[in-house]
């Protein structure tokens, strides 16, 4: 069940109702977890309140009390947890000393108004990928109106960390909502009519109440523009180790990153834009019904799974899954354009399989007749297997898919092998190779015999 005040609701509904006709964004948090659960928007119109969720809409609502029981209502269809998940794992594989002569962090000072030329200029980005922080401050005026109150007064302010990318673009390891409100108080709006973000619910400041960063006065403007805020750069020729290592250790509140958020982090490159064109593929979107949220990099987490045992079959796998994904991404990002392609193409092939196989079932359990939300070690094991039947000389065309779906539902049961393989552990180097042989087993079982319809 999400997480959400009725004071937050009533926070964006009176800011929707405030900026009508423009959809205001936000994040809602699962109860249970305390993590970030789902992307928002809500728009007002003459007839009412109109709620998206993970790019859904839930319906029209006529009042903020609908709004909150709506929210509050919502479940995702997530992807399925694992019983002793591979994700409490390190995805660090290291053993020997870090060489300090490759340990490059670079402690600096940057003023506020280098920081917003820098986001201008793209210099520094705010990677719209990672929707679980960014924006989160935007609905609610006040925190951001404090940040920058906290600036012009000269209070201290956290530290900033960013990663440098061999492009020496820099991105955030550590602040990113400080420099969303950054950007949003002191970027151009450009238009008739259009002001920028007003400061509101000042303590310290309250002359400057409903001003936005045009209309400071000058004084107030050069304290903002001249605010020094303390930075530490991790260089790009840094072990990546030690990139992953930062970032766990100033990520362990009750939104810690997730292994491939921290991937995400400090391994850019065109692999894993690979692993996102395919992720807002129909391909993926048809083997998943859509319902597998980005909010969190699920999607990326699974495709880049994907991609280890392509890379590297089930037969060589010798276990640590998720030190093997590090080694996975640094792979593809190095990767010329040929073989890329050819991992993509891969993966579509699979899920395209998957889907005209086993149509809403697809990398699922099938169980009854309720539908089961996605299971990362099917997809994995359906993509791998699917896309390689020309390789056992096996034609797609020849399945018998009645006969597959089936046989799947009969080992997805409890108390079967594969059931178990597909369940827990699933990193497991036994039930790893267990999985994929049995599902080849099961295909093999399912060619059609030579004069059959």
């Amino acid at each position: 069940m999400a997480k959400i005040t009725t004071n937050e609701v009533r926070t964006l509904c009176k800011a929707a109702k405030g900026d009508s006709g423009k959809s205001i964004t936000f994040s809602i948090f699962d109860d249970k977890t305390m993590q970030s659960a789902a992307a928002c928007a809500l728009l007002h119109t003459d007839k009412g309140f109109g709620l998206n969720i993970n790019g859904e809409t839930v319906g029209v609502f006529s009042s903020q009390k609908l709004v909150s029981q709506a929210i509050r209502a919502w479940r995702p269809e997530s992807v399925e947890p694992e019983e002793g998940s591979e994700e409490e794992e390190s995805i660090i594989e290291h053993q020997d000393p870090f060489d300090l002569s490759k340990v490059k962090i670079e402690h600096k000072f940057l003023s506020v108004s280098e920081i917003a030329k820098m986001l201008k200029s793209e210099d520094l980005c705010l990677e719209t990928d990672i929707q679980r922080n960014r924006g989160v401050w935007r609905p609610y005026a006040k925190r951001v109106s404090r940040l920058i109150e906290s600036m012009i007064l000269g209070l201290p302010i956290p530290s900033l960390t960013f990663s440098e990318d061999k492009e020496s673009i820099l991105y955030p390891v550590d602040g990113l909502q400080r420099l969303d409100a950054i950007q949003a108080f002191m970027k151009e709006v450009k238009g008739k009519g259009k002001k920028g973000f007003k400061l509101k619910n000042l303590e310290g400041l309250p002359m400057l109440e409903g001003l936005t960063y045009k209309e400071l006065p000058k004084k107030y403007k050069r304290r903002l523009d001249r605010c020094q805020l303390t930075c530490a750069v991790i260089s790009h020729g840094s072990p990546v180790e030690l990139k992953i290592l930062v970032y766990e250790r100033l990520n362990q509140g009750s939104s810690k990153l997730n292994n491939m958020e921290v991937l995400h982090g400090v391994e850019r490159g065109p692999g894993l834009n690979m692993l996102k064109e395919v992720a807002k593929s129909p391909a993926f979107e048809s083997a998943t019904g859509g319902s597998v949220s980005p909010l969190r990099m699920d999607d990326l987490s699974m495709l880049l799974r994907c991609s280890t045992f392509i890379l590297a079959g089930p037969l060589e796998y010798k276990g640590k899954l998720r030190a093997c994904q590090v080694r996975t991404l640094t792979q593809l990002n190095g990767m010329g354009t040929p073989n890329l392609d050819n991992v993509k193409v891969i993966l579509e092939t699979g899920l395209e399989r998957a889907h005209k196989a086993l149509g809403d079932n697809s990398c699922r359990k099938i169980v009854g007749s309720k539908r089961q939300a996605v299971n990362r070690a099917l997809m994995e094991v359906q993509v791998l297997q699917l896309s390689s039947l020309n390789d056992v000389g096996i034609l797609f065309k020849d399945l018998d898919l009645k006969a597959l779906n089936v046989g799947l539902a009969t080992m997805c049961a409890e108390g079967e092998r594969f059931h178990d393989c597909i369940s827990r552990s699933t990193g497991d180097v036994a039930a790893t190779q267990d999985r994929h042989s049995l599902f080849a087993a099961l295909l093999k079982s399912c060619v059609k015999k030579k004069g059959e319809k």
